[in-house]
């Protein structure tokens, strides 16, 4: 991720002729002036690499993101240039046109959009495959944009996985009708005259780029990735852990196969699926095949002699892009660690690793007094920011897998966090030592169909502590209450008719506990006996809150609407509407005047409870926002997102008042819209400056430069506090000197 100050910007696998109407050209995205600097948080992808692609100059590189951005990078240094933000769902594949003045993406969204490469304006966005687009190719003039993806078949329609389109305007050209399953992958031959596709059913087929007719179908182990030889007498199809089959492109024969003694198939699971393709790409001579695949390691082989030649180590997880600069001698990887790996392809020396700083955040939480800050995070960290004086971060670690939820007590002393690794931690905030660690349930596996704890929360005294999760294949995963002192389970709260729970909340009393199931139902239990109070049916299982009088809860309902229920009766007191995807989370104001909700449409909507209309939407992240809450006051909003920040809002503006990310460790940055920051020492080497200007274009400045300008320690304190800030200056003069041009 990579955020832009002064207007904050910011998994899944990879992998005859019709017109159909197409939208207008989105507007131009207003570019920064010259007089304002912003910020570049260098925070690399939040989630898997899916997609890489040179620029054909070899100075820059684009990579495609789990978390919906495309990066774009100085190939030659590694600094991050730029973050291009548009796309709802993850970005699966990326293409330089042959000019290299623009950028195509595609992703899972069923959006192509392509990008003005040298400012990242976005210039066209239009709709392409009802399923996903997971590869895009510019033919070799440039004049047309070929994708492959999915449709719905369900739809009694033709089925179009390839598709060609004019990058000018976005016009579908034509289209290839058949019987074909989703087109994971696409590939021209140099002359322009073929394209070579893969599809789900393992098969690698020759197409006639001008007519779309079928040529021939290449027979063998393969079919996940595919890609022309350079001289285009060859075609490579790839599947599995570092299979190869190489045919001769212009009878279909096959030449040869390539493969490694492990077998890896459907070895890499990942949140979000699973990961069984191989990634291949030839060199610019055409000498050497590279083929990155989920056993973490990149292959060299000799293309003619179909040999091995070396294994690249490095990743820590599955490899699922890879692209050969145009003069051959880089080597740039991309996987499921979030990392981009760029190797020198002669000798296979690692030249520099560009690292996802970031992760997903899955769960936040504020403390009574507002001093404290706590996010749940994917790695399966704790991060404790410390608003009370001087900002400081700290990281507490322990559970392996996500964490699903944290809880502050009431008193604000400890804060436990909930892992899918089915453990619930506490720790103390002082100090950041862990107090006691208590197993909920055994953690035999790690895919979702295993029993995963998904919620906790403290009772008004802080003397209980209530958990759930998920019962996956386990014959069930009850609600328990905990003695939150000593950490003995009292408990299990059943219900006949469900087994499995998503959230899990306290009445404002302490009387009852609720609880969402996978079932869609509420169930309500007294927490003094134990005895289900009620159970009421609701259309989904997830978001949950009790109002401050304890007298209505609030739900997530069809059609992505929030039902108020009478606690009393389970009777529907209002019904709101206004989200255009899953809601995750809704929490009620201190005063039960408002609610706040946060969901997969990437926003934060704020409620007035008493009529249901909609007071503010907040956007400004990324991807889905995955958990909100209100400050102990009720002033101050916060939101946690995938995108890998929390952001602070107020409700009667619109913008951000600040974004806070948590990088490695305990380093962290803390960013206002106005261009004002604070941050920790070691955080400062992901900081740098971009100027676009007219005269001189788009430039890099140190970020030594501004520091003292733009830096405002202690700024989460006053922000939290409803503190004035000071105003940046308006004027900006920098001596040519101070600045450092890039592409």
């Amino acid at each position: 991720m990579l955020l832009l100050l002064g207007g904050l910007s910011g998994c899944t696998p990879r992998s005859a002729v019709d017109a159909t109407p197409t939208k207008p050209p989105l507007p131009q995205q207003p570019q920064p002036r010259s007089s304002e600097p912003q910020l570049l948080i260098q925070s690399g992808h939040a989630n898997s690499v899916n997609g890489l692609a040179f620029s054909p100059d070899g100075k820059l590189l684009a990579s495609a993101g789990g978390e919906r951005t495309v990066k774009v990078w100085d190939a030659g240094t590694g600094t991050q240039l730029r973050s291009l933000e548009g796309h709802t769902g993850p970005v699966y594949t990326v293409a330089f046109s042959p000019d290299g003045k623009s950028i195509a993406s595609g992703g899972e969204d069923g959006t192509i959009k392509l990008w003005a490469s040298a400012t990242g304006e976005l210039l066209r966005s239009f709709d392409a495959h009802a399923s996903g687009v997971y590869s895009v190719v510019f033919s070799p003039d440039g004049k047309e944009l070929v994708s492959g993806g999915g449709e719905d078949t369900r739809k009694d329609k033709p089925f179009h996985g390839i598709k060609f389109w004019d990058p000018t305007n976005g016009a579908q050209l034509r289209s290839v009708e058949g019987s074909i399953d989703d087109v994971r992958s696409i590939a021209f031959s140099p002359d322009g005259k073929l394209i070579a596709s893969t599809q789900l059913d393992e098969a690698v087929i020759l197409w006639d780029a001008a007519t779309g007719k079928q040529l021939r179908v290449l027979n063998g182990h393969a079919g996940e990735s595919v890609a022309f030889s350079p001289d285009g007498k060859m075609v490579a199809g790839g599947s599995g852990a570092h299979r190869i089959d190489l045919w001769d492109a212009t009878n279909g024969n096959l030449l040869r196969s390539m493969s490694t003694e492990e077998e890896c198939r459907g070895c890499c699971e990942a949140e979000y699926g699973t990961y069984n393709s191989l990634s291949i790409a030839f060199s610019s001579d055409g000498r050497t095949i590279a083929s990155g695949a989920c056993d973490h390691t990149v292959v060299v082989w000799d293309a003619v002699a179909g040999k091995k030649l070396r294994s690249l180590k490095g990743h820590t997880d599955g490899v699922l892009s890879l692209a050969f600069s145009r003069d051959g001698r880089v080597l740039a990887t991309g996987g499921l660690d979030q990392s981009i790996k760029l190797w020198d392809s002669e000798s296979g020396k690692q030249l520099r690793s560009l690292d996802g700083h970031v992760r997903e955040v899955w769960s936040i939480a504020v403390s009574p007094n507002n001093n404290f800050i706590a996010e749940g995070r994917s790695d399966g960290s704790v991060k404790l920011w410390n608003a009370a004086t001087r900002l400081n971060v700290r990281s507490l670690e322990g559970h392996v897998h996500r964490v699903n939820a944290v809880a502050f007590t009431p008193d604000g002393r400890s804060v436990a966090s909930a892992g899918a690794d089915n453990k619930i931690r506490l720790w103390n905030v002082a100090t950041g030592q862990l107090i006691r660690a208590v197993i909920v349930a055994p953690d035999k596996c790690s895919t979702e169909i295993c029993p995963r704890l998904t919620s906790i929360a403290f009772s008004p005294n802080g003397r209980l502590l209530a958990s759930a999760g998920r019962a996956g294949q386990a014959s069930e995963f009850p609600v328990a209450l905990w003695d939150a002192g000593t950490g003995k389970k009292l408990r299990s709260l059943s219900d006949a008719s469900n087994t499995s729970y998503e959230k899990v909340v306290f009445s404002p009393d302490g009387k009852l506990i609720a609880a969402t199931s996978e079932s869609n139902t509420v169930s309500l239990w007294n927490v003094l006996t134990g005895k289900l109070v009620a159970s009421f049916e609701v259309s989904d299982n997830g978001a949950l809150s009790f109002s401050p009088d304890g007298t209505v809860i609030a739900v997530e309902g069809e059609d992505h609407t929030i039902k108020l229920l009478s606690v009393k009766t389970g009777e529907q007191v209002r019904s709101i509407e206004g989200h255009d995807d899953r809601i995750t989370s809704v929490t009620y104001s201190p005063d039960g005047k408002s609610i706040i909700s946060g969901s997969d449409d990437m926003t934060v909507k704020l409620w007035d409870v008493a009529t249901g209309n909609l007071t503010r939407s907040f956007e400004g992240h990324t991807t889905s926002v995955q958990s909100v809450a209100f400050s102990d006051d009720g002033k101050t909003i916060l939101s946690g997102s995938f995108d890998g920040t929390m952001k602070l809002w107020r409700a009667d503006q619109d913008k951000p008042l600040a974004t806070l990310i948590a990088l490695d460790q305990d380093d962290w940055v803390v960013v206002t819209p106005e261009g004002l920051f604070d941050s920790s020492p070691g955080a400062e080497k992901f900081l740098h400056y971009v100027l676009n200007t007219p005269e001189r274009g788009y430039e890099i400045i140190p970020f030594e430069r501004l520091k003292s300008r733009y830096s405002d320690p202690n700024l989460l304190h006053k922000l939290l506090r409803g503190e004035q800030l000071r105003r940046v200056a308006s004027s900006l003069n920098l001596p040519a000197s101070s600045r450092l041009l890039r592409p």
